[in-house]
């Protein structure tokens, strides 16, 4: 399917970060696009600032004005009134990782997929090309501060770096030449069994590469390590990545230091890299790691690996830097990071990150569980990483529209911050605050001079990292 001869588009889901990003893609192709969305959000506006008219009432009408292509949101339920007229009227309609998979035809594509760690390997990874004059196409589920449309960039070339979700094993859609598996752990148990269902359905992802297709994977991640690959039946080629001494690109001597780290960086071939990151993380070094990896693979020189790295400052909701808050004259301000983390790993080692980042400050983190399937089956798992802070302040959880089932509803929040209260024998340091209003008004009574306010989650909570008020 050649998308470059498609003139009008309408997107049903238009806030969201994948089909924003389609949105854009055409807009900058010359299409006509327009689209619908439940509500009004930064996203949505930006796009209306784009020129791309955004409804906020969902209208059959909106979709009969020569629109050749819809794309929506896997959120938006099939009886939706404009996704149900298209396919009525005979408009194609493709889901977002629909869409991806058909363009995925069209271009070498090299998919970041795992558990963890997606969003940053691609950005860092299509950095790398980009720099090098590979000109990728990228798309992204966060936006890039170095990419003038944030979370989509057009390129020239034939090569397509997309951030490839396993949630509902929406990854088998795209049709990869290389694939940077990030690491593999329980998560989306609404849709998978268990962690053997997951870890067979990214074995089934890579084995969808070519022969001579190319796989970049996690040594250190046990669940990644003791996948069945069988490059005898499929013959790519393998190239492994590791902080343990095992791989073909391995990180050594890894430091943290105030406002960054430092690690070696060491190749099968013998090469010696030294490496500065001003993000924080062993994650990271993980991500950094696998992002030279598949640059080095696609012949990108080691200087500009270097470089790239050297310059990254992060992304959108990933260890973002928001602001400091002065509270009061001559006390150290309060920093405030907002991080789209919702698995237990990914909040111990953001935690982690925090403390050898900021060393000596007090880490404050306001958490918003994400889905109640999520919270439930994976209840003991948060309990244990959410006593790290050294203040939780525990909101609401966020439900995701049309994926919470009745039996989860029994999953609270005020149900685990007792939990964790009770296993960490203290009740002064762990607190459920209800709604992101009551969150907020909490956080403006707890926070001190010098403390590293974390405001994470995956939902709605981003809101009051960038609404909190300025005492200067």
């Amino acid at each position: 399917m050649n998308f470059k001869d498609i003139k009008n588009v309408y997107c049903i889901g238009i806030g969201g970060i994948g089909v924003s990003a389609v949105a854009k893609f055409f807009r900058a192709q010359g299409a006509r696009v327009s689209g619908f969305d439940a509500c009004a959000t930064d996203i949505t506006h930006e796009l209306e600032q784009m020129g791309i008219p955004v409804y906020y009432i969902a209208d059959i009408e909106h979709i009969m004005s020569n629109v050749e292509l819809a794309i929506y949101s896997p959120a938006v339920p099939p009886e939706q009134r404009e996704r149900r007229e298209a396919e009525k009227l005979g408009i194609l309609a493709l889901s977002y990782p629909e869409f991806l998979g058909e363009l995925s035809k069209e271009y070498y594509t090299i998919a970041i997929t795992g558990t963890n760690g997606k969003s940053t390997t691609a950005a860092l990874t299509a950095l790398m090309l980009a720099e090098a004059g590979l000109d990728p196409t990228v798309f992204v589920g966060s936006k890039v501060p170095q990419f003038p449309l944030g979370n989509v960039r057009i390129g020239a070339s034939k090569y397509l770096v997309v951030e490839a979700c396993e949630y509902r094993a929406h990854m088998l859609n795209i049709e990869p030449q290389a694939i940077v598996l990030t690491n593999i752990a329980s998560d989306h148990l609404d849709y998978y069994r268990d962690l053997a269902h997951i870890q067979e359905t990214f074995l089934e992802f890579i084995n969808t590469l070519p022969p001579a297709g190319l796989l970049i994977a996690n040594a250190d991640d046990a669940p990644t390590r003791t996948l069945s690959l069988d490059i005898r039946r499929v013959p790519y080629y393998l190239k492994r990545f590791g902080t343990q001494g095992v791989g073909e690109y391995q990180a050594t001597h890894a430091r943290a230091e105030r406002g960054g780290q430092r690690f070696t960086l060491l190749t099968y071939k013998g090469d010696v890299l030294s490496i500065e990151l001003h993000v924080p993380g062993a994650f990271n070094v993980a991500n950094a790691l696998a992002a030279a990896a598949m640059a080095h693979e696609m012949g990108v020189a080691f200087d500009i690996i270097q470089k790239v790295l050297q310059e990254f400052k992060g992304i959108w909701r990933r260890f973002e830097f928001i602001d400091e808050i002065l509270l009061q004259e001559g006390a150290p301000p309060v920093t405030i990071i907002s991080d789209y983390g919702h698995h237990p790993d990914a909040i111990i080692e953001t935690i982690k990150g925090a403390r050898a980042f900021f060393p000596g400050r007090r880490v404050v983190l306001v958490y918003q569980p994400h889905q109640h399937n999520r919270t439930q089956k994976l209840f003991n798992e948060f309990v244990e990483v959410l006593q790290e802070p050294d203040l939780l302040l525990l909101s609401d959880i966020y439900d995701v529209e049309g994926r919470v089932a009745e039996e989860d509803r029994e999953a609270h929040s005020s149900a685990l911050a007792e939990a964790i209260a009770r296993e960490a024998r203290n009740d002064e340091r762990y607190h459920y605050t209800g709604g992101l209003d009551e969150t907020r008004e909490w956080l403006s009574r707890a926070w001190q001079p010098g403390d590293v306010v974390i405001i994470m989650g995956a939902g709605d909570i981003d809101t009051i990292a960038r609404n909190l008020p300025s005492y200067e």
